[in-house]
This record gives C-alpha cells, structure tokens and sequence, in this order.
C-alpha cells in the first residue's frame, strides 16, 4: 500500500512540476540561430519606381544533426506613428544542416511618409514544442534626393564655374574633376559633352581627349551608387605646334534624361601660353610632360597673396627638386604674362641660381613688382610663370599661378621725379621737375603738387590740374619748379619730397630725390638780395605759382663779408674819438 501511494505520489508531481509543464517554458529550436541581415537595395527612396521596395535577407543556421522543418513569421515593419509598410509572406520549408539564406520583400504603400519602420522576424519549429527565434529587422524610407558633386580637387565647380587648361604650343595638357552622387538616388545615364571653337584662324586645331579617349560624341559615364559612388574624369587638351597663343573657349555638360534636374554646364578654357622653356619640359633632352616628371621637378609654387593691386610686390616661394644621379646648378626665373592680349607685362627675370644635390630639394624666394606706369596692366587675372633649368636645353621645367590685379579707383603717383644739379653750393639755384600719373580708374580734378623740405623753407606748389584716367592720353603732368638756395644753408645732404595731391587733396602719393649742398668757396660773389629771390619757371605743361621773400637784413648781417666791413668802420670811428680827446686836453 506504501509503494503504491508514493508511486501516486511521484506521478503527480512530475504531472505539475516546472520541468514538465512545457507550456510555462519553452526551449530554443535545438541547433537553430538566424543572424546576419542585409538590404537590397539600402532604403526605400519615395517618387522612384525602381526604388519602392526592399529585399531583406537573413541567414538560417541549422548547426543541429537533422534537417529541420521551420516557419518563418514576418511582422511588418510600422514607423513611430504606427504606419505600416506591405511584407510578403514566406511558407513552412525545410532547412539542412549548415546555412540557409531567406528573402522576403517589404515594400511601401500609397500612404507610405517618409522615416524609419522596425519589424520582426519569427522562426518557429512546426515539429517541435519550443520558443520562437525573433530577430529584429529596420526598414529606412527616405524622399527622392538627386544631387551630384562636381569638384576640381577640394573646389566644387559650381554652374558656370570655369575649368582651365593651360600649356604651350605642341604639349598635352591635362585636367581632372571627380564626380560624385552625394544623393539616395543610382544614377545610371549621366552623359558629358564638350563643345567649343578650339581652332585658330589658320585652322590649327586644339584636339580633345576624355580618358585618354579622342572626343568624339557625348560620352556615357559610368553608373554612380548612391551616397559613395564617384568616378574621375581627366580631360586633356593636345595642342599643336604653331596654334596661336590665345584663350580658346567652350563648355562641358554633365546631364541626366532621367533626372533633367542634373545639368551642370562648366565653361571649358584651354589657355595656350607663350614657349617658357626653349624645348619644352625637358630632361636630359628628352620631352616629359608635366612638372612633376624629369630631372627638374617644381615640388611646390606659392604666392603670399594671389589679387593685388597695380604696384604691389608678388612674393612668391618656389620648391624645386633635383632628381639626377647628380649634383645639379638650377637657376630661377619668373614672368609675368598676359594671356588675354599675348603680351610680357614683366619680361624674363633671373632671380637666384642654386647647386642642388642629387635627390635634394631646395626653396627659392622671389619679388616682383606689378608695374604702375604699364598702361596694358588692366583689372583682370596675369599668369606668373617661374622655370627652374639646368641647362635650358638639357633639363628644364616650369609651374604657372593665375594672379588677379585690380585697379584702385583713385590713384594718382609721381611716375618720375627729377633734380638738377644734384649738388649745389650755398645760394646757387636748383631746378625740380615732376611727372604726375593717373594710374587709376577715374579722372581726377584739382590735382596740384608740392615741392617740401621745412629745413631749407622749401614749399612750392603748382597751381591746379586735371588728369584723365590711366588709359587715356592726357593721364599725365609734367611741373617744372627752380629755387635758389639761401647763402646760409647748412652745407650737407637734405631730402626733397615731391608730394601729388588728388581726390580733392584727400590723397597723396610722394617720390624723394637726395640734394647735396656745398659751402661756398671763399671769395666767391655773394648774390644780392635781387639774385636770392626765388623763381618759379613756366613748366612744359603747367606753372608753378609759390614765391618765398628774399632773405632778411639779420640774414645778410650774418654774412662774413658784411661783418668784416662793419667792424672796420667802427674801428675807424674810435681812432678819431682817440685823437680828438688827446688834443683837446693839450
């Protein structure tokens, strides 16, 4: 009876025990794991058709020692407002031993906004009594974003940005931008197309490749992924022997027919510059092709400031570097060139020549500055050319800057100033001439100038003038001055200022010349007070009007000539007063 009521015993709570109850707890699916999921494409993108859907994929891992039948339980995927995206339903199959991959499809619905939609994947064992595996999964929904980076470098080239080649006759030159879809959106059609005149008048003409590739017709690009998809574009310009030095001038197009909002247009310059190197880039006489190949390589060439105005000084830092198994003495030159009208604005200069060991580098400095009096120097951008030769025919190269000059609106200078003699004795008479230019953009009235030394008293002016703007024939005044030097000067070297006056005297610009002036040989005539009278005489093209007084009676009794007679007569006139008294006591 004993064994018989603990067997009822037992029963019964294995009948209620927790290990028992598989309804309170479950087991994982023995050797099943689901992990790894992927997006095909990336997001739904909203107003694409061929983007309105998502494949999600995941891996089935059956690690067990039998297949397997399962059933996968998608839940749709809904965004923080509850919105629901559309989930195709996938059957019972069975699953071997090792990795199985499963896709299903989500796509969007009529209602579908924009945002990011979460949802479960639920694997479950048909045969077995055990806990579903859930796997969680995230669907992005994003609005049509089509937008494309053109850059030149770390410069994006915006619409009508200009994309410049420039090289000498019978050299290639080329160029590079990089292309970017910084949108959601594949883009599969972008065409580029260059068009432009690139002949000269005698029908030399400037051929064109893409990718090393003659242009011939617009060209198809390759297709660029969303977000990281780019591709690089090199455009070369072949130009030919005895082409005119000239800008010759076109576009290139970069256009979509999907998306007709992709239309970037550039406009494409190729500048033919002047011969630099007598042979070209060369090294050991053999052509290479840009300043980074042969023997003389330009490492690096910068200016302290690329826009600056007519009379300012270009500072510029070149770096060259010798890659000959040999010692090498490199000279510098620069030049600054007009494109626009094939013209020198600063000729060839040598600056500073170099012994450069194999293998080394070395760094150069150099000034130029812009010339004020050049009337061919208008507003507009110069290319600076420095070249770096061994021997010019042997190993030669060049690197080139765009500078921008500007013009000041007001801007009058004394272009020449001029002082003769030089040297002059005490009260000899000296003459000043100076030229007034108007190197700025506007004409200017009353202008007048000034002649200055506060130690000599020296203060002539002219009467007022005009002067046109810098590009036109009357920009110019040339004031004749003369001064006589008063007899007691202080005999050593004074500083003579020239000072223009314009902007209605609220600008000036100054030039200094250096008069030397000479003490009187002894017994040289003393002028008188008539011939120390300073004169202004009637200049080439204008007057001068200042007259100073002649000098004072205290000055002439400082003469040592005068103070000898004095003193004589005095002398006289107490001898006589000796005399009468000696007499008149007798």
């Amino acid at each position: 009876m004993k064994n018989v009521f603990f067997s009822v015993l037992v029963l019964f709570m294995l009948a209620f025990s927790m290990l028992g109850n598989i309804e309170i707890a479950k087991a994982d699916i023995a050797g099943i794991a689901i992990n790894n999921v992927r997006y095909s494409p990336e997001r739904i993108v909203l107003g694409e058709l061929l983007l309105d859907h998502v494949d999600v994929t995941f891996d089935v891992v059956n690690s067990g020692v039998n297949p397997l039948t399962l059933s996968v339980v998608i839940t749709p995927p809904r965004d923080a407002s509850n919105n629901e995206l559309n989930t195709v339903a996938i059957e019972a199959a069975d699953y071997n031993i090792g990795t199985t991959s499963v896709t299903f499809g989500v796509s969007k619905r009529d209602n579908t906004v924009a945002g990011v939609y979460s949802g479960t994947i639920n694997v479950r064992d048909e045969n077995g009594v055990t806990e579903d595996i859930a796997l969680p999964y995230t669907i992005v929904v994003e609005n049509a974003e089509i937008i494309l980076s053109v850059k030149e470098g770390s410069t994006e080239l915006q619409e009508n940005s200009e994309f410049v080649i420039t090289g000498a006759e019978s050299t290639s030159q080329s160029k590079q931008f990089t292309i970017t879809n910084t949108g959601n959106v594949p883009l599969s059609d972008l065409v580029l197309t260059l068009t432009g005149d690139f002949v000269d008048s005698d029908n030399n003409q400037i051929v064109l490749k893409v990718n090393n590739i003659n242009y011939n017709a617009p060209v198809l690009l390759n297709t660029l992924n969303p977000r990281i998809g780019a591709t690089t574009i090199t455009i070369t310009a072949v130009i030919p022997l005895g082409i005119k030095i000239d800008s010759y001038k076109g576009n290139l197009n970069i256009t979509s027919q999907t998306h007709p909002q992709i239309n970037r247009n550039l406009r494409l310059e190729v500048r033919v510059e002047p011969e630099i190197c007598s042979d070209g880039r060369i090294s050991d006489e053999t052509q290479v092709n840009n300043k980074n190949e042969g023997n003389v390589r330009i490492k690096d060439f910068d200016v302290d400031d690329d826009s600056l105005t007519i009379g300012d000084t270009i500072s510029a830092d070149v770096e060259v570097g010798n890659e000959n198994d040999q010692d090498m003495e490199i000279t510098i030159e620069a030049m600054l060139y007009d494109l626009t009208q094939s013209n020198e604005i600063i000729d060839w200069t040598e600056f500073e020549s170099e012994n450069i060991d194999e293998g080394e580098d070395y760094g150069f400095s150099f000034e130029m500055e812009i010339p004020l009096d050049n009337e061919e120097v208008d507003e507009g951008t110069y290319i600076l050319y420095v070249k770096a030769y061994e021997d010019e025919n042997e190993n030669c190269n060049y690197d080139s800057l765009e500078i921008d000059i500007n013009r000041e609106d007001n801007h009058v200078i004394v272009s020449n100033f001029e002082v003769n003699p030089q040297i002059v004795s005490q009260g000899e008479t000296t003459s000043f001439t100076v030229t007034s230019l108007n190197v700025g953009t506007k004409k200017q009235d009353d202008v007048y100038v000034e002649i200055i030394n506060p130690e000599l008293g020296l203060n002539l002016k002219s009467i007022k003038f005009d002067l046109d703007k810098y590009n036109k024939n009357d920009n110019d005044k040339v004031e004749t001055f003369t001064f006589t030097f008063p007899a007691d000067a202080v005999a050593k070297d004074y500083q003579i200022e020239a000072r223009t006056y314009f902007k209605n005297g609220g600008k000036s610009n100054s030039g200094w010349k250096t008069l030397t002036v000479q003490a009187k040989e002894a017994g040289a005539i003393i002028p008188t007070e008539e011939e120390t009278q300073v004169t202004t005489t009637i200049p080439t093209t204008g007057a001068g009007t200042f007259q100073p007084t002649g000098a004072s009676i205290f000055d002439k009794l400082g003469d040592t000539k005068t103070l000898f007679i004095i003193g004589d007569i005095v002398l006289v006139i107490l001898a006589v007063l000796f005399l009468v008294l000696i007499f008149k006591k007798r």
